[in-house]
């Protein structure tokens, strides 16, 4: 039997209130190639392993579970799916979203097999909040205006869903070690991903995001190393890429290292704050004078 164009990954973990609407949302799909679904689900204690165990005696030959007798973590708990995928492209999709037009990977999957030049494809979706507080604006995904992205549009400002995606899978397997270390998979998995191809954007809803108690971004304490964790990813994948969008990724370290020099020096800790800014000037010195213009800008009207 030929392999499935298409592996859904979903990883999961203590979703057992969500984790049937991302099933539902993938067995709902409607195309004219096949479709595996695989769910990595890693040892959850509310019966998350009970209801997708469930699922995968109702489809056998549609959904496919892989688990463990201990918790792996995130980011080996998705790669282990991502390696016992099949299909040439991967659809992601995690534990607590969904998808909502039975359309979506026909979509996706028409656009990405007549050209051959785009590694992804993402799109649209809402947002809902469950059991958590609306969040500012800024949490919310922004919509990019155009259709075509590249890597340097990815790095400039995230803009992709992780639920809205389909890419190739080959990049999504072969990922760097340290890539483990990262507290966030999804953009250095983007970025990896466009530096093979381009990024393709649909304006169509087509998914929704559910934030809630037990998503990731909104752990206590995620913001306060979210920003030095970022800092250590973008250095790594300057040196792993040999040069490749050296200009846009220095540009990128050059302003972090700056944030944190700032963080540092509120903080009155000074030897950081030295260590951060000379770190900015090495990268980019314009990230140093755009700050500065920035903080004199209301002084002059």
């Amino acid at each position: 039997m030929e392999p499935p164009l298409v592996s859904v990954h979903i990883i999961t973990y203590n979703q057992a209130s969500y984790i049937a609407d991302a099933l539902e949302g993938a067995l709902r799909q409607e195309t004219d190639f096949g479709v595996e679904i695989l769910v990595g689900e890693d040892c959850s204690t509310d019966g998350t392993r009970e209801r997708v165990l469930n699922y995968q005696r109702r489809y056998p030959g549609q959904i496919r579970v892989i688990t463990s007798e201990q918790n792996v973590g995130t980011h080996a708990n998705s790669r282990r799916v991502a390696e016992a995928c099949r299909g040439k492209y991967l659809a992601l999709c995690e534990g607590d979203d969904y998808w909502t037009d039975p359309h979506k990977l026909q979509k996706q999957v028409d656009f990405l097999e007549t050209h051959s030049e785009y590694s992804l494809c993402c799109h649209d979706v809402d947002i809902i909040f469950d059991g958590v507080p609306e969040v500012p604006r800024t949490h919310r995904y922004l919509e990019f205006a155009g259709e075509t992205f590249s890597f340097e549009d990815v790095v400039l400002g995230h803009f992709i869903p992780t639920l809205s995606i389909v890419c190739w899978r080959e990049p999504a397997v072969r990922l760097p070690d340290w890539f483990t270390e990262c507290i966030s998979g999804d953009i250095p998995l983007e970025l990896l991903l466009l530096d093979k191809g381009l990024g393709y954007y649909m304006h169509e809803r087509m998914g929704t995001k559910r934030d809630n108690p037990g998503s990731v971004s909104l752990k206590p304490g995620r913001a306060a190393v979210a920003k030095a964790s970022f800092l250590q990813m973008y250095k790594r994948m300057d040196s792993y890429l040999e040069g490749r969008h050296r200009g846009v990724l220095h540009w990128k370290i050059a302003r972090l290292s700056l944030h944190l020099a700032s963080q540092h020096l509120k903080a009155e800790r000074l030897a950081p704050f030295f260590k951060h800014t000379l770190e900015s000037l090495r990268y980019d010195r314009t990230a140093i004078y755009d700050a500065a213009r920035r903080r004199l800008a209301p002084r002059r009207q």
